[in-house]
């Protein structure tokens, strides 16, 4: 089915499907049990191509309705309405919200913006019903970086942005004594107020990032719970190589007397070195390393 609900989520068991009575093939990102499709457009060689209407059925119950334009049965762009009165709008690759696109709800929210395999990813605006509006940056179709948040009253929040939850500004002006292990400048980091490890400060590195078997350890600790984990990212490593890797929000980070809060955080290779990255230096203004002092200025 074509991005089966609204539920952001793709499948990884894409396949073909041929429609019913006109027996013309179509690609389907997201097959479900007891479903099936209908096509009114031209079907050349046996696969949907053009502008036409697929009509989605699941065990014989009317689904999603899709005006789209293909290409040798892949859908490209369109329009999708769903059972449940809600309707996305724009560029559609294989039937996956991905590029730009508008989501309208029924109850009259409406997001505008950037897609992702799926879900709000990239920059966008989500106005809601009641007024009130979001203008920034989207990460698994959640607010996630840099935006505003303008109340209908006229208020704002500006900042920046972590699963939704603005990210309180820390104070400034701390300092953090370093200690040396092994040649390299370290700094104390406490992870949700129970474990204290070193860490290396690394502005190469895009978030803050733990080994796979400290990672375990702090699982069997319970001191990070699958509530704690999200979608896995594509992470930028201190070498500037990028890789996949999975992903967790630290509740509390602790460096020194100074915490923050819902830092996010991502899991590398066993024995990586624990790096205090970009989710956490980019929280200060300025921030830089007295190599002779062994000590963390942040401000």
């Amino acid at each position: 089915m074509v991005v089966g609900s609204p539920v952001y989520a793709q499948s990884f068991r894409s396949s073909w499907i041929t429609t019913e009575g006109q027996r013309c093939r179509v690609w389907d990102p997201d097959p479900k049990p007891n479903e099936t499709v209908t096509w009114s457009g031209d079907c050349p060689g046996g696969l949907a191509d053009g502008e036409g209407v697929q009509q989605w059925y699941s065990g014989g119950v009317p689904g999603n309705r899709v005006e789209g334009v293909y290409r040798r049965g892949h859908l490209l762009s369109g329009v999708i309405t769903y059972p449940n009165g809600d309707q996305y709008i724009g560029a559609l690759p294989d039937g996956v919200r991905t590029g730009h696109g508008m989501y309208k709800f029924a109850n009259g929210d409406r997001y505008q913006g950037d897609f992702r395999a799926g879900k709000r990813d990239g920059r966008g605006v989500f106005t809601w019903a009641n007024g009130d509006r979001y203008e920034g940056e989207f990460h698994d179709d959640n607010r996630g970086g840099q935006g505003v948040y303008t109340f209908a009253d006229g208020k704002q929040q500006n900042g920046e942005w972590n699963y939704n939850r603005l990210v309180p500004s820390p104070p400034s002006g701390h300092d953090i004594h370093l200690t040396r292990i092994n040649g390299v400048l370290t700094a104390p980091v406490t992870i949700n107020d129970t474990v204290t490890l070193p860490f290396v400060v690394d502005s190469g590195a895009s978030l803050v990032n733990i080994s796979a078997d400290v990672f375990r350890s702090l699982v069997v600790q319970k001191v990070i719970t699958p509530a704690d984990m999200r979608a896995p990212h594509q992470v930028r490593m201190a070498d500037g190589s990028e890789r996949m890797q999975p992903v967790f929000v630290i509740r509390s980070l602790r460096v020194g007397a100074l915490t923050l809060d819902n830092v996010t955080g991502s899991v590398g290779p066993e024995a990586a070195p624990l790096l205090l990255g970009q989710t956490f230096l980019e929280r200060f203004r300025s921030w830089s390393v007295d190599n002779s002092e062994q000590v963390l200025h942040l401000n």
